[in-house]
């Protein structure tokens, strides 16, 4: 592994501090990795690496680098480093995804969860409450929703 200059070390530990959390445990991962690689490497020539904080800091260094140069898309040098892009977009994806809201079921909680109510108590079905919700409110939704969004509910008795 190559030693950094002490210009690129600055810049890549500048970058890691701006990045969330789930990018800082990346590098972690790469850095354990890259110890792993490492110690290998040395078993196989016969030498023993000295279990040194230098060592450790190169390490974490070069996994900086490695998400920094993944994360920024440069310089992809194998269809590996590609998957690795890909899996890391599709984690922060995942991690900022935040849920659509639904207008309906907006609608349902806020104006209509006392008319639904008094429909259920008065023994009429999910379909008949669908059917009414559209006839008299304009909304349609269908019953396997209505039943969905309200099992559990605790105005709703438990269904048999």
């Amino acid at each position: 592994m190559r030693p950094f200059s002490q210009q690129t070390t600055k810049k890549l530990l500048a970058w890691y501090t701006r990045q969330p959390e789930i990018e800082r445990k990346e590098c972690h991962v790469l850095q354990r990795k890259q110890i792993n690689v490492m110690m290998n490497d040395a078993r196989k020539r016969g030498e023993k690496v000295e279990d040194s904080g230098d060592v450790y800091y190169r390490a974490f260094i070069w996994g900086i680098e490695r998400r920094m140069r993944l994360q920024d898309n440069r310089r992809l040098k194998s269809t590996d480093d590609l998957e690795e892009v890909t899996k890391q977009r599709i984690a922060v994806a995942k991690a900022t995804a935040k849920a659509k809201p639904s207008p309906i079921l907006d609608r349902l909680h806020a104006d209509l969860l006392p008319v639904v109510i008094q429909l259920r108590k008065e023994g009429l079905s999910w379909q008949k409450v669908s059917n009414y919700l559209f006839e008299y409110h304009q909304l349609e939704v269908d019953r396997r929703y209505l039943h969905k969004v309200f099992t559990g509910h605790p105005e709703f008795p438990v269904e048999k």
